[in-house]
């Protein structure tokens, strides 16, 4: 990029190496635990959308003894050249009609946010199967270190399924304040998924300690919030629950009258946007900016409103 006063989306052409690593901050936050977490969170956001149209109906998050990370999740194939392209961050680039509509490289999570945390860990290895084939592409410091590969025999998939991508990284000691990853605030976010799309299949696992936990909401936030109010006096039985859709928008609402005070949690996507205390209530919103017959584009995650800030409607895409 030649020198500039300014500095534009024109500018950027794919995720490189020094622009990412030069500038952790930048894309993950923070080089604290935080900017660590969403290494992980950015690999959650992308099977979090793959689960939205579908496609994904089961994912396994494990955190080894070693420190790495493993995310595998099934309904989502990527050819060779395809996965190539995806963990060199050409997600900005002007694709190519070769790339179809499903294609990786024009899903943000899948062709920016994952990369990011490739390219900021130690090293990694993904794996992708079809059927009984398996492929495998690994890298040292974001550097691929060699062109994707068949394996022969194949290893069997995780999960069982048709299709399925697997990605292992270790974080970058160089890169963050801490390695560490907290099993709670993991969880949590496997948990969040899970309620958010329901019907999606989770397990996380942490080999540190033993801990495994399965989740599975088929009711969603209703669910999720009879699940909180269970030692709670409620003022009605059942919470109630309202799915709506209208331009382009879609909510899920559940809302529970309890004996007792409560918090109200609201959610873009699935970026929890604002919570507040209430006197005898407890509720969930969710808001997805996806158009209700589900062929829309995937969205750019909204903007973090300042810690303690009110909602805005401008935080929406």
């Amino acid at each position: 990029m030649a020198e500039s006063s300014t500095y534009t989306a024109d500018d950027v052409r794919e995720l490189t190496l020094p622009v990412v690593r030069g500038r952790p901050a930048a894309f993950v936050g923070d080089t604290g635990a935080g900017g660590l977490h969403h290494l992980v969170h950015f690999m959650l956001n992308a099977v979090y959308w793959d689960a939205r149209r579908g496609a994904c109906r089961d994912f396994a998050l494990e955190v080894g003894t070693e420190g790495a990370v493993s995310l595998f999740s099934t309904g989502r194939f990527a050819p060779p050249a395809e996965l190539a392209e995806v963990v060199r961050g050409r997600g900005f680039r002007q694709l190519e009609p070769e790339w179809g509509r499903d294609s990786m490289l024009r899903r943000w999570s899948w062709s920016i946010g994952v990369p990011s945390s490739l390219v900021l860990s130690s090293r990694y290895e993904v794996d992708t199967w079809e059927g009984t084939r398996q492929w495998h592409l690994s890298g040292v410091e974001g550097h691929s270190t060699r062109e994707a590969r068949e394996v022969q025999p194949a290893e069997p998939l995780p999960i069982a399924a048709e299709k399925g991508i697997r990605i292992r990284l270790v974080p970058d000691a160089t890169l963050f304040e801490t390695t560490v990853f907290d099993a709670e605030n993991l969880s949590r976010r496997c948990r969040e998924l899970a309620f958010l799309v329901p019907g999606v299949r989770a397990h996380f696992t942490d080999h540190r300690t033993g801990e495994s936990t399965r989740l599975y909401y088929a009711g969603g936030v209703a669910e999720r919030l009879l699940e909180l109010t269970a030692d709670v006096p409620r003022r009605h039985p059942e919470p109630l629950a309202f799915d709506v859709q209208w331009e382009g928008f879609r909510v899920r609402c559940a809302l529970q009258w309890c004996e007792a005070e409560g918090d109200t949690w609201s959610y873009a996507n699935t970026v929890r946007m604002h919570t507040s205390r209430s006197s005898s209530s407890k509720k969930w919103r969710r808001r997805e900016s996806k158009p209700p017959d589900g062929e829309g584009e995937e969205c750019e995650p909204p903007r973090a409103l300042p810690r303690g800030g009110p909602a805005s409607e401008k935080v929406w895409p």
